[in-house]
């Protein structure tokens, strides 16, 4: 905006016959313009990558087993418990099961689809 009042100062000097053409005191607005027009990208850029980060980190909390009910007992050298194996073990056999009866369902509307409204 400060060079575009500048020029705009300049362009109305020469109209009114106050000062002679002499551009090379006054930045270029198309150069200006270029400049913020690259800096609005990188920006739509970088706020495009956040999304898609924000989305994916959702996604992966939504869809990870976290165990928040268990409690994860230690040994006093660090070493997890038994039991505590077990129940993690469970829990990602559970997943597991959820993530392959999805795959499933998603196969069968696949073919029924395909049944329905052949190519």
């Amino acid at each position: 905006m400060a060079v575009a009042s500048q020029n705009f100062a300049v362009s109305v000097a020469v109209d009114d016959m106050q000062k002679s053409v002499d551009t090379s005191s006054v930045p270029r607005f198309d150069k200006c313009l270029e400049h913020f027009f690259s800096l609005c990208d990188q920006l739509e850029v970088q706020l495009n990558l956040g999304h898609h980060q924000l989305s994916q980190a959702l996604v992966s909390t939504q869809n990870t087993p976290f165990m928040r009910n268990v409690v994860l007992k230690e040994n006093p050298n660090g070493a997890q418990l038994y039991g505590s194996y077990v129940n993690t073990v469970e829990s990602q056999l559970h997943c597991v099961k959820e993530i392959h009866d999805l795959l499933s369902n998603c196969c069968k509307k696949l073919q029924e689809h395909q049944t329905t409204h052949p190519v």
